[in-house]
């Protein structure tokens, strides 16, 4: 049958309400049903459907249109050196970290993705909590829908063992969606490992390298995650979101009101700026047990064709 596509908008409007004569009147006037359910595309340019492409061309989306459910993963727990393990920074010249070559709790190692900066694979990535993924239908698995079970990202933690603060740290990587981002962070000020660190704060899903520059004293600085998770789609306010924690027969439900970073409002993000869609901290630290499930209800505003996903990511990769 293949894919029918409408510029739109489409409207159902059941019966005319037509004024000072009976309306015309519809014996089957009643909700609209949709096989297999409705949702929101993926407007950019990467995921989105263009006319007169073959029917086979995947087409991004998600499941919904106002409650949308965003993550439903467990998390695993996290750690301190998954990303990169114990290692001198102490030179004085721009240098790059040795990442980790195994996979690790929070780190998958040797993932590839298609990067939609330019439709081709790239390979040799971490992955945090597992490379993300869509959930296709039909056989030509056309339609895709973003996997709420795989759209874990997070910040970054670094942590040294003396005082760092006149040096900083540069991670690259790429976001949940495959796109290429970049932040710096300055070095922390710590006298004994363990005392203190310091985080991005933008939430990774990808990382390609961590450079240090600047004064770096420590001989034992670890790379590891945050319980600080990235939200897939923008936020503009806490009450957005809709939080679900679960573990075993344990579940806790509620509107977010603490712990919520929203989407960065700068017109040109940089090295230094918040999230492009916004992050949530949990109170409720990962276990590898408890379960996050995520709902987003979009404000208006945001359902332009790129509202839903915030700014241009700032990078100085390629």
């Amino acid at each position: 049958m293949g894919v029918t596509a409408y510029t739109g908008p489409v409207i159902s409007f059941g019966q005319s309400p037509s004024s000072g004569v009976p309306p015309d009147y519809n014996p089957n006037a009643g909700p609209s049903l949709f096989y297999q359910g409705a949702g929101l595309i993926d407007g950019r340019y990467a995921y989105s459907y263009f006319p007169g492409q073959a029917s086979s061309e995947p087409i991004y989306g998600f499941l919904g249109s106002d409650r949308i459910m965003v993550l439903d993963q467990v998390p695993t727990t996290a750690g301190e050196n998954t990303i990169a393990q114990t290692q001198s920074a102490t030179t004085a010249t721009v240098r790059t970290l040795t990442l980790t070559a195994t996979n690790t709790a929070n780190a998958t190692v040797g993932v590839s993705i298609i990067a939609p900066e330019s439709g081709d694979t790239v390979t040799g990535l971490i992955a945090i909590d597992g490379a993300a993924d869509t959930v296709t239908f039909g056989s030509d698995t056309t339609i895709n829908l973003w996997d709420p079970t795989t759209l874990i990202s997070r910040t970054i933690r670094i942590e040294g063992s003396s005082d760092d603060s006149g040096g900083a740290f540069t991670i690259n990587g790429r976001d949940v969606y495959g796109y290429l981002m970049s932040e710096t962070v300055t070095g922390s000020i710590s006298t004994t490992a363990g005392s203190t660190f310091r985080s991005t704060q933008k939430a990774f899903k990808y990382i390609t390298s961590i450079t240090a520059s600047g004064t770096i004293n420590s001989t034992g600085v670890t790379i590891g995650v945050t319980d600080i998770i990235g939200i897939p789609l923008a936020i503009q306010t806490g009450s957005q979101l809709t939080i679900h924690i679960s573990s075993g027969t344990q579940f806790s439900t509620g509107t977010a009101s603490t712990g919520i970073t929203v989407a960065s409002t700068v017109a040109t993000q940089t090295s230094t700026t918040p999230d492009v869609r916004g992050t949530w901290s949990s109170t409720t630290g990962s276990d590898g047990t408890r379960r996050y499930t995520v709902y987003v209800s979009p404000s208006p505003a945001a359902l332009g064709s790129t509202g839903l996903f915030g700014g241009t990511q700032y990078s100085t990769a390629s």
